[in-house]
């Protein structure tokens, strides 16, 4: 037992032996650390302002590191060396964990350190850069302005005190880096940069407006106002516009924008130059609208001047025609009426044709109004002639439609005598009333159909809804007529057939007694080949069948 007790004494003697030479080994490193190397080379070179307080900051943390986290590491370590040959191992690891951590803490410290000295040495190297950069881009500036400064107009002036602040900017930087303030160097460099951006983008803007300005939108206005006066000297005249005035104001702008131009005011010069663009494009559109209307009115002028006659003429004529055609029709869709409408129509284009040639003999025309008037005028002709065509192909029909009339009136008065001829052929004792009725009906609408068209002055729609009733109750008349002629010799052939039965067979005797009372006596035809029908199909069924067969049979081969 008092063997293991000192076996184990030994071993954790041992391992504390060790711990306690790696954390040594770990101090001596932190004290090589490469902080105190670049404290030593940021020292050399003389810092200033924000770079010597920030610099001053870090190597007095350092050096409070070194003097008081390492001196307390030393202790930690010297006497957990002598507790543990002492054996007291409880204190000795008590003792290590501290010296861990406080070892940890100065490695974390000291990694703080080092970064903030390295951005202090990295904040010099990035100045250096950014200097030289701005620099070049200054003297490649002035440069150019020396070299185009006539692109610039009165903009060259206040450029070049633009660049004489950069300059002074540039040297303020430079010496704040020279002399070891970083950080204020950045400041500047950092204002210095935006400074250059905003010179750069005026001397890239200015050069294209002020070309507008000084070149461009003079020559375009010269134009204009020569071509005004041209115009003005062949009497064109523009409607709601004072292009004098127009020309004059655009004039007082150029003046205007080209201050800005000196003041630096690039949005504001942009935006004038677009409003003058767009007015000058305005003034060119109006001149070229009305030269390119004057060459159509003038080529239009005849052509409507004879499309006008022309559609005056056709009225003249289809007046005319209508007033002849009332004489012996009734006109029914206010024809003639539409054509006296269309003839005011006519007459008051012509005046405002006239009106409009006044205007041009008159030297005050508006071409493009003059243009848009003849369009329209041109459109109004064609409406008008499309419906004086459609007057007069609708009445054209009117004797053709009377003609039509009478023939179908004929063919009626035919069709009459036909089927009053083909009734008495049968000579039947009398017709029924029905029939009569409307066979009488139907000749009186024949009558009245002649005595309208027999008319001095006929009304064609009428007739031609006579014609079409007429010629449905015809139709009906001829059926019930074939219907009248099949029954009443259908009934005769039965009668005839029925003889066979009707001494055997009462009721067939019966029914031939009442089929001659319905026959002979009623005019009853119908009623009477259903009663001597039924009756011999009861004796002898299909008797009925049989007989209508041989009947229609005979009937078709009467036809051939």
């Amino acid at each position: 037992m008092v063997v293991a007790i000192y076996l184990g004494a030994i071993f954790y003697q041992r391992t504390n032996t060790n711990r306690i030479v790696q954390l040594n080994q770990a101090k001596e490193k932190l004290t090589k650390s490469p902080v105190a190397t670049e404290i030593g080379n940021l020292r050399a070179q003389q810092l200033s302002g924000a770079s010597l307080k920030t610099f001053t900051k870090w190597s007095g943390e350092y050096d409070r590191l070194t003097k008081e986290k390492i001196g307390a590491l030393n202790e930690n370590l010297d006497e957990a060396a002598a507790a543990n040959d002492k054996y007291q191992f409880i204190k000795t690891h008590r003792l290590l964990k501290e010296a861990t951590e406080t070892l940890e803490n100065t490695q974390a410290d000291l990694d703080d350190i080092g970064s903030a000295l390295k951005d202090i040495a990295a904040n010099a190297k990035a100045n250096q850069d950014e200097i030289q950069k701005l620099e070049g881009i200054y003297q490649e500036l002035r440069k150019h302005l020396l070299t185009k400064n006539f692109s610039y107009g009165p903009a060259e002036q206040a450029l070049k005190d633009q660049l004489d602040v950069l300059e002074k900017d540039h040297d303020k930087a430079k010496q704040l880096a020279n002399s070891g303030d970083q950080e204020g160097a950045a400041n500047v460099l950092s204002k210095l940069e935006t400074e250059t951006a905003v010179l750069q983008d005026q001397m890239k803007r200015i050069p294209p407006r002020y070309n507008e300005l000084a070149n461009e939108f003079p020559a375009q206005i010269t134009e204009i106002e020569q071509t005004n006066v041209k115009m003005q000297k062949a009497h064109f005249n523009f409607l709601d516009r004072d292009l004098d005035a127009e020309i004059a104001a655009l004039k007082q702008q150029i003046a205007t924008t080209t201050t800005k131009v000196a003041k630096l005011q690039c949005d504001a010069v942009d935006s004038d130059n677009k409003e003058m663009e767009s007015q000058i494009d305005s003034l060119y559109a109006v001149m070229e609208q009305e030269i390119d209307a004057r060459q159509a009115v003038e080529q239009k002028e005849d052509d409507l001047s004879a499309f006008i006659k022309h559609a005056d003429k056709q009225n003249r004529e289809l007046q005319a025609e209508l007033n002849h055609l009332t004489q012996s029709y009734d006109l029914t869709h206010d024809e003639l009426s539409q054509s006296i409408a269309l003839k005011d129509q006519i007459d008051q284009l012509n005046n405002n044709y006239e009106a409009d040639l006044q205007k041009i003999a008159d030297q005050t025309a508006v071409y493009s109004v003059v243009n848009t008037e003849f369009q329209d005028f041109a459109k109004q002709l064609t409406e008008i002639e499309k419906k004086q065509q459609a007057i007069h192909k609708n009445v054209a029909g009117l004797h053709k439609g009377e003609q039509v009339a009478q023939n179908s009136l004929q063919q009626f008065v035919s069709d009459m005598r036909t089927i009053k001829r083909e009734v008495e052929e049968l000579r039947l004792p009398g017709l029924p009333k029905d029939y009569l009725d409307f066979f009488f009906v139907v000749s009186d609408e024949i009558k009245k159909l002649g005595n309208d068209l027999n008319q001095v002055k006929i009304n064609l729609d009428d007739i031609s809804k006579q014609l079409i009733l007429t010629q449905q109750d015809i139709n009906k008349l001829k059926q019930e007529t074939n219907d009248l002629i099949d029954s009443a010799l259908l009934t005769e052939q039965l009668l005839q057939y029925a003889n066979r039965y009707r001494h055997s067979h009462p009721d067939v005797e019966a029914a031939v007694t009442q089929t001659h009372q319905l026959f002979d006596q009623k005019y009853e035809y119908k009623q009477a080949v259903d009663t001597i029908a039924t009756a011999l199909n009861k004796v002898e069924p299909g008797a009925y069948k049989k007989v209508e067969q041989n009947y229609y049979d005979q009937k078709q081969a009467d036809l051939f």
